[in-house]
């Protein structure tokens, strides 16, 4: 898909999402009494609102990792709005579902009547015993101030997971996984032999494909470090990208380790998978 198309529908895929959410907390509230975007720990730790907001944003996230269309400034102000939009859609679905026997609210009140009777009468219920805090009062305003930064969170964790992935700089798209590969050394001194030595070669020149393909492995046990290599390639010019990674095996996990991470362009029209022809 064309990248003048591809946002439009990353955009329509996220409102459509958000929608839904709303559309989803709504109807289960009403069904079972039970909010899920008003449930929260500790009073201000809105989790509820948090995976709603993950939840909203999903449509902006897998249609961008589909179409490879890494998004910007535009979808992140959409997921803004959109945050505030699809809660106020949550409280007015709220509002047009709940009924008093078997007359519905909304013939009787206006949405912000409603809506400010529902804030500041909610009652908190806390504890093992479940107390009940009486009416909250205009302490509601504050809480519904929360779940919106929560829905908000959601949203924007999900744009910077967006933003952190891998992408070509040229074509503004998402680089897709090519392979993974690694190598395990027993010794600090071996493996920052092979760590430095590696692109001490010209990436694409025989010496370099000769160390990066010719594997090292050991005995896995804790102390091995090893130096994990990842190959992304941009879809649309197929130029490619090496992550790597040094881990520590510490008996249970591999560990990261600070300062042994780099990312590497490799020159346009050299493909790590394929022995280069070098004359001799």
């Amino acid at each position: 898909m064309r990248r003048g198309l591809a946002g439009p529908v990353v955009a329509l895929a996220g409102l459509g999402t958000s929608f839904g959410t709303a559309l989803v907390v709504a109807v289960v509230g009403s069904l079972t009494t039970f909010n899920v975007f008003t449930f929260s720990l500790w009073l201000v730790l809105p989790v509820g609102a948090i995976a709603c907001g993950f939840a909203a944003a999903s449509g902006y996230y897998f249609t961008s990792k589909y179409l490879h269309y890494r998004p910007g400034l535009i979808i992140l102000a959409l997921m803004v709005a959109g945050a505030a939009a699809a809660q106020l859609l949550i409280y007015w679905l709220e509002y047009r579902f709940m009924q008093v026997g078997t007359a519905y609210v909304s013939d009787t009140m206006s949405f912000y009547d409603y809506l400010d009777r529902s804030l500041t009468t909610s009652h908190i219920r806390a504890g093992r015993t479940a107390a009940d805090s009486g009416p909250i009062g205009s302490f509601g305003y504050w809480l519904a101030a929360i779940q919106f930064l929560g829905f908000l969170i959601g949203s924007i964790l999900s744009f910077l997971m967006l933003r952190t992935h891998p992408s070509c700089s040229a074509c503004s798209k998402y680089r897709q996984l090519l392979l993974e590969k690694s190598d395990e050394f027993s010794s600090r001194d071996h493996f920052l032999d092979h760590y430095h030595d590696l692109h001490a070669h010209q990436i694409g020149s025989r010496e370099f494909y000769d160390r990066f393909w010719g594997g090292n492995s050991v005995h896995i046990e804790t102390g091995t470090i090893r130096l994990r290599h990842t190959i992304y390639e941009c879809p649309d010019c197929y130029g490619q990208t090496l992550q790597e990674v040094g881990e520590v095996f510490n008996g249970q996990d591999w560990k990261s380790v600070r300062g042994l991470s780099r990312s590497v362009a490799v020159p346009p029209g050299i493909d790590l998978q394929v022995m280069p022809q070098v004359e001799e």
